[in-house]
């Protein structure tokens, strides 16, 4: 048999072996489309994944997390934490 007719068979008729290269083809597109998918909009990754090189982690802006909390509550309904001032009973005497 020549390559073009194994191949014709291997389409033709079912067996385990195009179950698994049906799979495997399935699974390669699938990836692909994800792939592509998050290259374009970041979903499930903080940034854009690459194959090669290292990718440098993104950091969360203020601005982002300030309109995240004026969403969730507005700004006068907020509370906000600071530090106190240095004390000396954390100093030896």
């Amino acid at each position: 048999m020549s390559g073009p007719q194994k191949f014709l068979t291997l389409i033709s008729k079912p067996s385990k072996t195009r179950t698994a290269l049906s799979w495997g083809i399935g699974l390669a597109m699938a990836a692909k489309w994800i792939y592509d998918s998050e290259q374009a909009n970041p979903y499930f990754f903080s940034e854009a994944p690459t194959l090669i090189g290292t990718p440098k982690a993104r950091e969360w802006a203020p601005e982002d997390m300030q309109s995240w909390n004026a969403n969730i509550v507005s700004k006068d309904e907020q509370i906000s934490w600071k530090a106190a001032p240095d004390q000396s009973r954390w100093t030896k005497q």
